[in-house]
Order: C-alpha cells, then sequence, then structure tokens
C-alpha cells in the first residue's frame, strides 16, 4: 500500500515539476497576493506529529549538537537576536544551524540575511521550507513555487510541503492544481483537517456547492475547529445559505 501511494505521489509530482516548466509564473496568475483582492489568512490547525514550532517554522527531530539544540530552544522562545547569537557559531559546520540560523533572521526582519543563509542549504528540506514561505510572503511566487518543488523531489511524502504549494496555487489562482495538492495531503495524512477546508473553498470558488458541502463537513469530522473563519470566509458565502451548512454546524458545534 505504502508503495503505491508513493508511486502515486511521485506521479503527481513530475506531473507539477513539467507542468512548472511551461505555465506562466505565479506572480502573473493573479492580484490576489499583491493586494489586487481581499485575501483572509487563515490560522491552521495545531500540526499533528510534524515538527513544527518556532513561531511557524519546522524544528528538527534530532540535533547531533547540543549547542543547536539551545538555540532552537530559544528559537522556541522568541529571542530572535539570542538564537542568532547561538546558531551563528555552529552555522558553517551543521546545517540544522543553518537552517536555525536563517529562521531566525526572518522572524527578527532580517530577510535578506534569511535569504543569503538558507540558499546555502540547497538539500535541506527545512531551509527549502522555510525558503517558500519566505518567497511567498515577499511576492516571489514563481521562487516560492521552485523552493516547494525541489524540497518535493526529495522528500515526495512531506505533507506540509504538498500543503503551502497548494495554497499557494489557490491564492494565484491555480484551483485545479491547488485541489490536486490538497488531494494529496489527504493521500498522506487521511486526518488533515485544513486540506480539506481548502477544498471546500476551491469547490465553492468554482459554485460547486455540494462538494463544497461535502469537503467542508470532512474537515470538520477531521477536527477543524475554527467557526469563527468559516463564518466568515467570502469563498463559503453561497455554502453557509444553505440548509445542509445549518445541519454541519449543528452536528459539529453545537453542544
Amino acid at each position: 500500500m505504502r508503495s503505491t501511494l508513493l508511486l502515486l505521489i511521485l506521479s503527481m509530482f513530475l506531473h507539477f515539476s513539467a507542468e512548472a516548466q511551461g505555465r506562466p509564473t505565479a506572480s502573473n496568475r493573479s492580484s490576489k497576493f499583491s493586494g489586487g483582492g481581499m485575501v483572509m489568512v487563515k490560522k491552521k490547525s495545531d500540526p499533528r506529529d510534524k515538527k513544527m514550532g518556532l513561531g511557524g517554522a519546522r524544528r528538527p527531530e534530532s540535533f547531533e549538537n547540543s549547542g543547536v539544540e539551545e538555540g532552537f530552544n530559544t528559537l522556541d522562545q522568541g529571542n530572535w537576536d539570542e538564537a542568532i547569537d547561538q546558531l551563528d557559531d555552529y552555522s558553517d559546520s551543521d546545517p540544522a544551524a543553518a537552517y536555525g540560523l536563517g529562521v531566525a533572521y526572518h522572524q527578527s526582519g532580517e530577510v535578506e540575511k534569511a535569504i543569503d543563509v538558507l540558499e546555502q542549504s540547497a538539500e535541506n528540506t527545512d531551509a527549502l521550507y522555510e525558503l517558500g514561505l519566505i518567497y511567498a510572503e515577499q511576492g516571489e511566487y514563481d521562487k516560492a513555487e521552485e523552493k516547494f518543488l525541489e524540497l518535493l523531489m526529495l522528500d515526495p511524502e512531506d505533507a506540509f510541503a504538498w500543503y503551502e504549494l497548494g495554497y499557494l496555487y489557490l491564492e494565484t489562482g491555480y484551483y485545479e492544481d491547488a485541489a490536486e495538492c490538497f488531494d494529496i495531503v489527504l493521500l498522506i495524512e487521511p486526518s488533515d483537517p485544513d486540506a480539506p477546508y481548502e477544498l471546500a473553498r476551491i469547490y465553492a470558488i468554482s459554485g460547486d456547492v455540494e462538494s463544497a458541502l461535502a469537503a467542508l463537513g470532512q474537515a470538520f469530522q477531521n477536527g477543524f475547529d475554527d467557526l469563527g473563519f468559516v463564518l466568515e470566509d467570502p469563498d463559503l458565502e453561497e455554502v453557509r445559505m444553505t440548509e445542509q451548512f445549518d445541519q454541519l454546524v449543528d452536528d459539529y458545534f453545537q453542544d
């Protein structure tokens, strides 16, 4: 079963890699990220069994150097400047330290320094993930797409990378690509609550209210609990007008 899943994921990765060579860059697809339209930024559900922390960045699962681990503990506490001092001592010889240093620079607002450090860790999946996030924040969507695809070449089962790539496509108007990415997330982590929520948004945008309701029900079943966001999400306006939506709310949010 796992080998079949991996083959499917790899085939999808090759599909996206090939399309990325011929499609317009993401920066040309939509004005949503650049302020041309209203975008709601959803707070993702708490991560499950994933190396997260550090204000949203990914924490390595193990450390070869106790000093590097101490630097990451400092990152967890939000002390960016102190973490920079601690991790800089090891960044030339320890890939985890270089990644942590890039995160610390990013969190402290020194984005160019963050990019310089992280770009030197081209085979570190955590560094590629952080770079993807940074480039998306900076509006360089073609570079963000490139980094997530590079990451998935190294680890095609990284559900968080598939999610961020899907979110990039969703916010730039490539809805079919986005839906395929979120479907892959659910192949890897069937209990993920965020991917079906984004699928519900895509279906709603496409006018398929019935499918949107089904995906939203899956999100709620998987533990998506931000009802306030759902009630305000402009993409779900037509979905909220249905009796089926009211029933979903009653089923999952009423005592």
